[in-house]
């Protein structure tokens, strides 16, 4: 397995647990303390199941990632430098 440069088991529990979460009416309390209840009760046990699976994921997406970041980095689009013109 490639090594990751962050923590892999944070990174994935807390990934998964976002993109789990349900999108709740503000008035409906109850049902997002239940959602959260079944997420912190399931989402262990998955990743201790499927923790290579999830952790090889995460690091191919962290790599791919890095190399937008790189490539933008390189267009320059990420300096700080410049100041633009305003009409």
């Amino acid at each position: 397995m490639k090594h990751c440069s962050m923590e892999p088991a944070m990174i994935s529990l807390h990934l998964v647990s976002d993109s789990l979460s349900l999108k709740i009416d503000d008035g409906q309390l109850c049902s997002r303390w239940f959602s959260g209840f079944v997420c912190a009760h399931t989402l262990p046990v998955l990743y201790e199941k499927y923790q290579d699976q999830v952790d090889e994921f995460l690091c191919n997406m962290l790599g791919l990632l890095q190399n937008q970041y790189q490539k933008l980095g390189s267009k320059g689009v990420l300096s700080k430098g410049k100041a633009r013109k305003s009409d």
